[in-house]
């Protein structure tokens, strides 16, 4: 990937706010390629087109921090994947922020092309807090994504196209927000998606990064492979854990809407 290569580990170490512009810039360049080839199925051809172009950035400080770990394996699980997530939280608010942006500044015509799905499944989203739905429904559903996280990682040696569809659903809604409350609707979309929806994203990045541990194990049997299969088994059952966090708390909202 040409713009991907131009970003080395050392430039983002040094100003992660790199990572944060380089996504925002990503999730417009694929928005207007969607929208110009594939304006039918633009909404799709977007999560597919950020996923592709993002992933190559993302496995790599994965994969470099998999390196650095194996000589400091004394450190605790949260330090030895400490850099990782924080890359991956970066990336992750710059796509929402491009995302966002686009949704905010476009043309109410256009945007109802480009984010047509995402706006039908928010408002079906919005049908099951009318009329609420169990703990174990929610759980499940969540556990089914995280899992085919895990297991479209472990095949393809790694992709984002559950997490970043998920993105451009909180972009959407959040432009929403903005649109029928102002400034505040930014605070509002994110007490809504958020509360529970953080534990979500971190959950299935954390599946994300468990397939691609895993592969490694098997097919390249880089570093120290002993423990990159156990954090591999760690990090599936600590997004699992953070499910049944984000489960309860998007239970608690249900109940009081």
């Amino acid at each position: 990937m040409v713009l991907e290569s131009l970003i080395n580990e050392d430039l983002l170490k040094r100003n992660p706010f790199i990572a944060f512009l380089y996504s925002s810039i990503v999730s417009i360049i694929s928005v207007y390629i969607s929208y110009i080839i594939f304006k039918e199925f633009v909404g799709i051809f977007v999560t597919f087109f950020i996923s592709v172009t993002l992933w190559p950035l993302l496995r790599k400080l994965i994969l470099l921090n998999m390196k650095n770990s194996i000589y400091r394996f004394k450190d605790s699980f949260i330090e030895r994947h400490y850099e990782t997530i924080k890359s991956f939280l970066i990336i992750f608010f710059g796509t929402l922020f491009g995302l966002t942006s686009l949704f905010l500044f476009l043309p109410k015509e256009i945007v109802d092309e480009i984010f047509r799905q995402q706006i039908d499944t928010i408002e079906k989203i919005r049908g099951n807090f009318i009329f609420g739905e169990g703990f174990m429904k929610i759980f499940l559903n969540n556990f089914g994504v995280l899992t085919l996280s895990f297991i479209l990682s472990f095949i393809y040696g790694g992709i984002l196209i559950v997490l970043v569809w998920n993105i451009t659903i909180l972009a959407a809604a959040i432009g929403i927000m903005i649109h029928s409350y102002g400034i505040q609707g930014i605070l509002i979309g994110f007490l809504t998606f958020m509360p529970h929806g953080i534990f979500e994203f971190i959950a299935y990045f954390l599946g994300t990064s468990a397939g691609i541990l895993l592969s490694s194990y098997f097919i390249k049997k880089k570093f120290n492979s002993k423990y990159i299969l156990i954090d591999s088994i760690r990090l599936y059952v600590f997004g699992v854990i953070l499910l049944l966090i984000g489960a309860f708390i998007e239970t608690l909202l249900l109940l009081n809407n």
